[in-house]
């Protein structure tokens, strides 16, 4: 049978209610007290912080692997109970990587940022981050390790990050997110700059998607992995300016390239701009190409890579056999390449 109250005042009811809810507040409390005793009491509880944490970073790594996780990812552990959280917020280098889409917001971007402290950052885009979120991220670039970023509507925000130090930044990928493709640093520009203001001394690997920037622009790297995807109509990375600009890059910065991917990077006028020049890769071990079959042929003329079965070359040829524009056959330099898949 329900129980009445005999309060018929508003006022005092008002009052009453507040009461009651003082008073369930109060036990919730004792409540989540007597479980977090309890939870003491469980052998997990007896875990050290630092195997927890391990714990943690490896749930980390699983739900950033999957396709779809939790709406917070592997900060679900949080929740759990007041220790597992504790620990983890204690743990700067559990916020430094910066996954998945609910964290690209300006509700949870600064939250992670503080909670990061001073440790290294891993940013890598799931989705669109905002242009708050890529202009403070700017203010940060001199501890983040790994930058992933997609989009080209946040050109101006994007160019303020990049050009900032990168003292410890190890690798760079930035991809547009229409088949238009964007660029940054060119003739647009009202001042040219070299990124990461001329200093990034441990960058190793750069992917470019469908997302150009002259090669000038880039500071002297000791890279051992470079992607390259440029647009269909070639844009920026297939004009004869780009090439030579390429070849001059590679030339630099080659010394330590172990994978090499260019995808409708070369321009017909290779022959010419290739005739005096060789690019030396000793390191080399990976080499991709996806080209016209007269770009790929002058392209191996002047490459000097290691003829061993470490390095493979895979391309878009329908045969072995290239052909150049007069229709004449240019075979490939079989002692430059120890194996070609087609």
């Amino acid at each position: 049978m329900a129980m009445r109250s005999s309060i018929r005042s508003p006022s005092r009811r008002v009052e009453a209610r507040a009461a009651l809810h003082k008073k369930a507040e109060d036990l919730s409390i004792r409540l989540s007290l007597v479980y977090t005793q309890l939870n003491a009491l469980l052998p997990v509880s007896l875990l050290p912080p630092e195997l927890l944490s391990r714990i943690f970073r490896h749930i980390q790594d699983d739900a950033n692997d999957r396709e779809t996780s939790p709406l917070l990812g592997w900060a679900t552990v949080t929740h759990v109970c007041r220790q597992w959280r504790q620990v983890a917020l204690e743990d700067a280098s559990l916020w430094g990587k910066i996954e998945g889409r609910v964290w690209h917001n300006r509700k949870w971007f600064p939250e992670l940022l503080a909670r990061s402290k001073q440790a290294p950052i891993n940013f890598n885009h799931y989705s669109r981050p905002s242009g708050e979120v890529i202009s403070m991220l700017s203010q940060h670039l001199f501890r983040i390790r790994a930058l992933s970023l997609c989009g080209r509507e946040y050109q101006p925000q994007l160019e303020g990050l990049l050009r900032s130090k990168a003292p410890i930044l190890e690798e760079l990928a930035l991809e547009s997110d229409e088949y238009g493709g964007s660029s940054l640093g060119g003739s647009a520009m009202s001042e040219p700059f070299k990124l990461f203001d001329g200093q990034a001394p441990k960058l190793r690997k750069i992917h470019l998607d469908l997302f150009c920037i002259p090669w000038i622009r880039f500071p002297k790297l000791r890279l051992t992995y470079l992607e390259v995807t440029a647009r269909a109509d070639r844009h920026y990375f297939g004009t004869q300016d780009s090439l030579d600009q390429l070849i001059s890059f590679l030339s630099e910065n080659g010394q330590d390239l172990e994978v090499l991917k260019l995808h409708r990077c070369l321009h017909p006028s290779i022959p010419q701009v290739t005739q005096t020049r060789t690019i030396e890769l000793p390191c080399l071990r990976s080499l991709h190409l996806r080209d016209s079959s007269f770009c790929i042929a002058h392209l191996f003329n002047l490459l000097a890579i290691p003829s061993s079965p470490n390095c493979t070359c895979t391309s878009s040829l329908q045969a072995v056999g290239l052909k150049s524009h007069s229709g004449l056959p240019l075979p490939l330099p079989s002692s430059r390449v120890s194996q070609l898949q087609a």
